[in-house]
């Protein structure tokens, strides 16, 4: 099975705030938006954590297959830093800890049922069970923290000479600070000292759910006589009938999340590459989120 990253292009989210594992979202390129709190993954459900330490990503125009993940993640993040009127052309951060956490849904399929239980996502799936509408369950993050190096080779704007880099050191998720020290000409470095920040989540999988539904008729009899007795008229000068009214009860009858991870379907404009996940070292399809 073809692993999918869904690559955030921002140093933004924290992990445990606005993207968790096991809660459910409406829309794949809104991992922050949830419609209920997760439900506690512990037991077989228990996340399960791997670590990479000292990586190093660097930023790439290449659409070669042998990219790593990060990697993919830096060339297409959003510039974050406070420098004016510059481009960067090429970016390499080197972090301290490159964290991947996922749980298998298969373990427990009841953790399904009772998410779906959940009045939020009930409610939800009543509401737009016509539409055919999906939702989708977060199953997998990659998580930066730590202290980082960054370089940028940097292109200046305006009458400045083009052509400097600058080597930050900083913790991830910084911006830049005070104590610039530049030299202006194609070899002159520039160094940021930072405050230190937390981590955050750039890249996350995603399960789409499965809901089967239930139907049935339910009828209901009226008894007109006996509901004229309620009103004082007399039974004895009504003649009796009744009348059988069809209606259709629908409940969900089960939920589960698809086996193969979500995303490999989305129509060709969603911008994607091939990629490595640095965990494993295997193929994976990244996915633009907001691209």
């Amino acid at each position: 099975m073809l692993k999918t990253y869904f690559v955030i292009p921002s140093t933004a989210y924290k992990p445990d705030d606005y993207i968790k594992l096991g809660q459910v979202i409406t829309h794949p390129m809104k991992p922050f938006v949830r419609l209920a709190d997760p439900l506690p993954l512990d037991g077989t459900l228990a996340p399960r954590i791997s670590r990479v330490r000292e990586w190093t990503g660097e930023s790439t125009k290449e659409g070669g297959a042998s990219i790593g993940l990060f990697s993919r993640f830096l060339s297409n993040m959003k510039n974050e830093t406070s420098i004016t009127k510059t481009k960067h052309e090429h970016h390499t951060w080197k972090i301290a800890v490159l964290e991947t956490q996922y749980f298998e849904v298969g373990a427990d399929p009841s953790y399904i049922t009772r998410t779906s239980e959940l009045p939020e996502i009930a409610d939800w799936l009543r509401k737009t069970r016509r539409f055919g509408k999906s939702l989708y369950m977060v199953t997998g993050l990659k998580i930066a923290q730590g202290p980082s190096v960054r370089t940028y080779s940097l292109v200046r704007g305006g009458d400045q000479m083009a052509g400097f880099q600058a080597t930050v050191s900083s913790v991830i998720g910084g911006g830049f600070g005070a104590g610039v020290q530049a030299a202006h000409g194609s070899n002159s470095r520039m160094t940021h000292s930072l405050e230190p920040e937390d981590a955050y989540v750039f890249a996350y999988r995603l399960g789409r759910l499965r809901v089967t539904w239930k139907q049935q008729l339910n009828v209901r009899v009226e008894d007109y006589a006996t509901r004229a007795d309620l009103h004082g008229e007399s039974e004895v000068n009504m003649p009796r009938s009744t009348d059988a009214h069809e209606e259709e009860m629908v409940e969900v009858e089960r939920v589960e999340v698809e086996d193969s991870d979500f995303g490999p379907s989305l129509p060709s404009r969603f911008k994607r590459f091939d990629a490595i996940d640095e965990d494993d070292g295997s193929q994976c399809l990244v996915i633009i989120a907001g691209a």
